[in-house]
């Protein structure tokens, strides 16, 4: 029988808030159910609050059945139980996209209903590390997640622990859980990253690979934080503009030009954001920067969308 790492309690009793009132998202899986049961194991010690939430996704035949089990494990936990059942995604949508939207939209309404203070989800090391492969096989910009999600109210208190030390903290208890089939299936990129190109880095490369990225996800991090903490100030003072003025555009300019690439493309990008709902990614950002500048008088935009030097200053228009 496997004996649970003294890592394993410790890890999440340093990350839980005294005294916290908080929201666990179970899905059924091995990660949740494992958090979960460490959470009501410490509410003693901690003074938790603690209740559950689950969202039926609708995505499979058994998505019913994890539901029924989440259910039961918050009766048997004593723990007041939340669940929604999802509308079928959008057509054309990406649908792990669209459901991690859901999901962290339903966790705010019971938040806020509830008057609780952190959802707690199952991340670990192992999501961090393939979160990182992913996004450097799909050509984006490398990012980690976090430990606090303050915009979200999320706290993932798993982040630093592998898969292997929670399977070994569940069997140790005898915890039961539900397996999703497509976790199998090499439908999505995470499901290969983590069924094939994970297991080979291992093998041939790092044993300890999940560790590995996973550090170096978390470093790449803190560069990032870093950045946006610097451009902080420039942001602060351009708040108070009318977005896309002279005075504006004027300013942005004045900050821009003094700045390092690899600051103002972020910097234009969060301006861009607030208006948009979404990041541009380097290379649009960087045309974008081009344009604030004077070296563009245009800039197509994803959904339709045009942003053009009008007036002295900007103007973003449907095409």
């Amino acid at each position: 029988m496997a004996r649970p790492k003294p890592k394993f309690l410790a890890t999440i009793r340093e990350r839980l808030p005294k005294g916290g009132r908080l929201l666990l998202a179970v899905s059924g899986g091995l990660d949740s159910v494992s958090l979960a049961h460490a959470a009501s194991e410490l509410s003693e010690e901690l003074n938790l609050h603690l209740e559950i939430a689950h969202i039926d996704h609708r995505l499979r035949p058994s998505s019913s059945k994890d539901a029924s089990f989440a259910r039961s494990l918050a009766k048997k936990l004593r723990l007041s139980f939340h669940c929604t059942r999802l509308a079928k995604p959008p057509k054309g949508s990406n649908i792990e996209d669209w459901a991690r939207k859901e999901r962290y939209r339903y966790f705010a309404q019971v938040l806020k209903r509830r008057k609780l203070d952190w959802t707690l989800t199952a991340h670990n090391a192992n999501d961090v590390a393939e979160t990182l492969l992913m996004r450097l096989l799909s050509n984006k910009e490398p990012h980690s997640i976090q430990f606090q999600d303050e915009r979200r109210k999320v706290l993932r208190p798993m982040l630093t622990l592998t898969r292997r030390e929670i399977t070994a903290y569940a069997e140790s208890k005898k915890l039961k859980w539900v397996e999703d089939p497509t976790n199998a299936k090499d439908i999505f990129l995470r499901n290969r990253v983590r069924n094939k190109l994970i297991p080979l880095l291992a093998k041939e490369f790092d044993p300890r690979i999940v560790e590995t990225l996973a550090n170096r996800a978390v470093s790449i991090a803190e560069d990032i934080d870093g950045i946006y903490s610097d451009i902080g100030d420039a942001l602060t003072t351009l708040a108070p503009l009318p977005f896309g003025s002279k005075a504006w555009l004027r300013a942005v300019k004045s900050e821009l030009k003094n700045l390092h690439p690899a600051y103002s493309w972020r910097l234009a990008e969060r301006l861009l954001r607030t208006r948009l709902g979404f990041n541009l990614g380097r290379a649009r950002s960087k045309r974008l920067v081009d344009l604030l500048l004077g070296g563009k008088t245009g800039l197509e935009l994803p959904g339709r969308l045009s942003l053009r030097l009008k007036n002295g200053g900007i103007e973003i228009s449907q095409l």
